[in-house]
């Protein structure tokens, strides 16, 4: 990111800088310095980006083609999000509302401390466990759209395959360092709340009611202030404006340019529906999907949150394929088989 900056210092006004950067340069958010600098020197006129990995290292390439401006001109407006969106037609999103998902509830998000804590916890379920003593490990591989796919898909965990793993409260009662920063996770999280996949194809929420899951570093736990707020919060992630306002925040930051990087912050930031009682509607059959999933819960979903934002169709249609891709591909957008 540097180099690129440090190209805008050297060329002469009118002069071109275009130079191979990690698609994380478009929108990281420890970039963002480094993208203003370029703004007071340059215009960003192209955006040129690679589906493959040209690299033996594990990250994917776009190159930005810059153009020197004269001294004492004003900063250039920031392209960034915008070329990149055209790249991979993402649809132009309405107007949205200035209230965040951060105002109504909170994002908790677990690190290494909290993972490594939780290893020596963490065992299959057994014959007579109680919800009381043993609570579900739920990882990002286990979350389906709208649901949790607990105990009936294996998942990895600490470098092991585990068909139902549980987290031993007791085992965690004792103990300082990771073991401490485990104990308050679960602590912390162990309430009604909808856990968030990261590194998906568009955004896979589900709820735990009873509050009784442990998600797993990097799920994210999303906790509202008020209770009876659970799944109308659910119902705004899971809506397509929400993917698609989030794949326009989080670019080039994925395993992937067709992958979501959820980061906490940036889900807090995600701005709720402006139509109250489609919002409602949504929730309500979101609800319905996750006790009885089929395509018509998704479709009365789909129709109630499309009018929850007042979104255009195009950005349905964009979710939509988007999930079908989805569908078959493993954790991390990686095509399963």
């Amino acid at each position: 990111w540097l180099f690129l900056l440090l190209g805008c210092d050297l060329v002469r006004p009118g002069g071109r800088v275009v130079l191979v950067q990690p698609q994380s340069v478009v929108g990281a958010r420890d970039a963002a310095a480094v993208r203003s600098a370029v703004g007071t020197r340059a215009d960003l006129r192209e955006l040129w980006t690679d589906d493959g990995r040209v690299f033996a290292a594990a990250v994917r390439v776009c190159a930005p083609v810059l153009v020197r401006r004269s001294d004492g001109d004003g900063p250039a407006p920031d392209r960034w999000a915008d070329l990149w969106a055209g790249k991979l037609g993402l649809p132009d999103l309405p107007g949205l509302s200035d209230v965040t998902l951060g105002e109504r509830a909170g994002v908790v998000a677990g690190f290494r401390d909290e993972y490594y804590g939780l290893v020596g916890a963490v065992r299959e379920r057994q014959p007579g466990d109680t919800d009381a003593a043993m609570a579900p490990l739920v990882t990002s591989g286990t979350l389906a759209w709208g649901r949790c796919a607990w105990g009936d898909r294996a998942v990895r965990f600490a470098k092991r395959r585990w068909n139902s793993p549980v987290v031993d409260l007791a085992a965690l009662a004792d103990g300082d360092g990771v073991r401490a920063a485990a104990r308050r996770w679960v602590d912390r999280t162990r309430r009604p709340k909808v856990v968030v996949a990261t590194q998906t194809g568009v955004l896979v929420p589900a709820v735990d009611e009873p509050g009784s899951w442990v998600p797993c570093v990097p799920a994210l736990a999303v906790v509202p202030h008020d209770p009876d707020d659970l799944w109308r919060v659910a119902a705004a992630v899971a809506s397509p404006v929400a993917s698609a306002w989030m794949a326009r925040r989080a670019a080039g930051t994925g395993l992937d340019r067709h992958v979501l990087r959820v980061s906490g912050p940036a889900l807090a930031a995600l701005p709720l529906p402006v139509d109250a009682g489609a919002w409602d509607e949504a929730a309500a059959a979101l609800r319905e999907h996750a006790g009885a999933p089929g395509p018509a819960g998704i479709e009365r979903f789909v129709a109630a949150a499309g009018r929850a934002y007042d979104a255009p169709p195009p950005v349905t249609g964009w979710w939509r394929e988007r999930t079908r891709a989805a569908e078959t591909a493993g954790p991390g957008g990686r095509r399963a088989g």
